[in-house]
């Protein structure tokens, strides 16, 4: 069985920072990267972020996430910042994700729990 993010060749470089290239089969019709795959980019540099202060997994329950341009030019890039520290099992992130170029492309809050 093939994993999501296997099947997206989405990777974390490190806690925080995860990537994508990119490919037809992850983008849409202009060329720039689905929207629902960007959703998943950002949601696995908050998750790997916050794994690294939680003991075993953590998954996303909130994202609020604004599109500020295509992002036509990759790989594209998440890096996830914690707004304050670990509490309670719950971690709060600020995502930016950049085109291969450096341009800010989306901005998104995360909130990820401990599971």
């Amino acid at each position: 069985e093939t994993d999501y993010l296997d099947e997206l060749e989405l990777r974390v470089s490190k806690p925080g920072i995860a990537s994508i290239e990119l490919r037809p089969v992850v983008c849409n019709t202009v060329g720039a990267l689905h929207g629902a795959v960007h959703a998943s980019l950002i949601d696995e540099a908050s998750a790997s972020l916050a794994r690294s202060f939680f003991d075993g997994g953590a998954v996303t329950t909130d994202m609020h996430l604004a599109y500020l341009d295509l992002g036509r030019v990759g790989p594209l890039t998440a890096t996830a910042t914690a707004i304050g520290g670990p509490a309670n099992g719950r971690l709060t992130a600020s995502v930016d994700v950049h085109d291969g170029n450096g341009a800010l492309v989306s901005t998104a809050t995360t909130e990820v729990v401990a599971s």
